[in-house]
């Protein structure tokens, strides 16, 4: 997907990478911005709006999630 395009509403996030599989990615983590990211991949996968996600995280700004989640 070309930079800067957001996955379109409707479309899967990381379509090939099952939810269980970064759910346990997640859980083996050590602390640090891997983690972060995975923290916010997760309900990603499962349908949540980058503004939730930001609130769930404790992040001010969407675009540091947006950022976490599509490497802009």
């Amino acid at each position: 997907m070309p930079k800067g395009v957001l996955v379109k509403r409707g479309k899967e996030y990381l379509p090939d990478v099952p939810l269980a599989e970064l759910e346990e990615t997640h859980r083996r983590e050590s602390p640090g911005k891997s983690e972060d990211r995975l923290q916010a991949a997760v309900p990603r996968k499962r349908g949540k709006r980058i503004a939730e996600i930001a609130t769930i995280s404790g992040r001010h700004h969407p675009s540091t999630v947006h950022r976490w989640l599509y490497g802009l």
